[in-house]
C-alpha cells in the first residue's frame, strides 16, 4: 500500500533529525521549505543552503543530509519500492545525487503546492484512500517536474536509465565496463553510450566517474577513514591512482579537498 512507502512529516522531524547521525538517505525525500530561521542551515552532501523561502531541495538515495536550526515546511520521503510502482517509475530521475540546487516556487504557484501536500496529509491519515494518494502524487511531483530549471533537469523519463542507475549504483565499485552494463540492459556499447548522451549529456564512463567523485567527496568529508582505505573501499588498487583521477576530476588532491571543506559536526 502507498501509506507504507511515503511519509510526510513537519521538516524538522525530517529524515536527518530523526537519524541523529547524518548518516546516507535510505530513502528519496522532498524537502518543501517555507522558510529558515536567523542563522539555520541545510546541508546537502557538500552544498549549503540558507535563507530558503517557498523552495524545495530534492534528496536522492544515498545522500548526506544535515538541517542545523529549524525552519518552516515538510518533508516527504519515499522508499524505494515507491519508485516501482507503475504511475511513478519515471519520475526518479527528479532526485538526481548530481543536482542539489533548491528550486524555487513561483509566487502564483504556492497555494497549489500547499494544497496538495495539506490534502494528501489529510487523506493519509483519514480514508487514506490510495487512488486519491496517487493522484495527488502524480500532480505535486509533475508540478516540481516541471518547475526545475531547463539547465538542470537533463533527466529525460525512461525507465532503462533508471534501471542503469541502480546497476551502477550496485556495482561502480567493481565494474566500470561499458560492455557489462550494455549486457545487463540487453543493449550494444554504443547504444548504450547513445542513450546516455541524448537523455543527460555524458557517456557512461563520465556518467561513472561523476558517481565515484560525488561519493569520494562524502567519504572524505563525512567518514571518519583515510584516503588509503577511502581508496581501496572506492575500487580504486593503489592511493596514488585515486589521488590522481580525483584531481584529474576536480582540480583538487583528496587533501586540498579535505582541508577546503569542513566536516559536518557530530550531534
Amino acid at each position: 500500500m502507498l501509506h507504507n512507502l511515503v511519509e510526510l512529516k513537519d521538516i524538522n522531524a525530517c529524515y536527518a533529525q530523526r537519524t541523529q547521525h547524518y548518516d546516507r538517505h535510505d530513502c528519496s525525500e522532498i524537502l518543501w521549505i517555507n522558510s529558515m530561521d536567523e542563522g539555520s542551515a541545510i546541508r546537502v552532501d557538500s552544498d549549503e543552503f540558507r535563507e530558503l523561502n517557498y523552495q524545495f531541495l530534492l534528496i536522492g538515495k544515498n545522500q548526506y543530509v544535515e538541517l542545523n536550526g529549524t525552519a518552516k515546511g515538510l518533508s516527504l520521503c519515499f522508499k524505494n519500492e515507491f519508485f516501482r510502482m507503475g504511475e511513478f517509475s519515471t519520475l526518479r530521475a527528479l532526485f538526481s545525487p548530481f543536482v542539489n540546487i533548491p528550486i524555487q516556487a513561483q509566487e502564483e504557484d504556492i497555494e497549489m503546492l500547499d494544497s496538495f501536500l495539506r490534502l494528501f496529509q489529510l487523506e493519509i491519515s483519514g480514508s487514506n484512500y490510495q487512488p486519491i494518494l496517487v493522484s495527488l502524487l502524480v500532480g505535486l511531483l509533475n508540478k516540481i517536474y516541471l518547475l526545475r530549471p531547463i539547465e538542470e533537469a537533463r533527466y529525460k523519463r525512461s525507465r532503462r536509465l533508471e534501471k542503469l542507475i541502480d546497476l551502477v549504483e550496485e556495482n561502480y565499485t567493481k565494474n566500470r565496463q561499458t560492455t557489462f552494463y550494455a549486457k545487463e540492459l540487453g543493449i550494444t556499447p554504443k547504444r548504450l553510450n547513445e542513450i546516455l548522451k541524448e537523455r543527460i549529456g555524458v557517456t557512461l564512463n563520465q556518467f561513472i566517474a561523476n558517481i565515484i567523485i560525488l561519493e569520494a567527496k562524502r567519504r572524505l568529508v563525512l567518514v571518519d577513514k583515510n584516503v588509503h582505505d577511502i581508496s581501496f573501499e572506492l575500487g580504486f588498487k593503489e592511493q596514488a591512482y585515486f589521488s590522481r583521477f580525483f584531481k584529474k576530476h576536480t582540480g583538487q588532491s583528496p587533501s586540498e579537498y579535505i582541508r577546503s571543506t569542513y566536516r559536518l559536526s557530530s550531534p
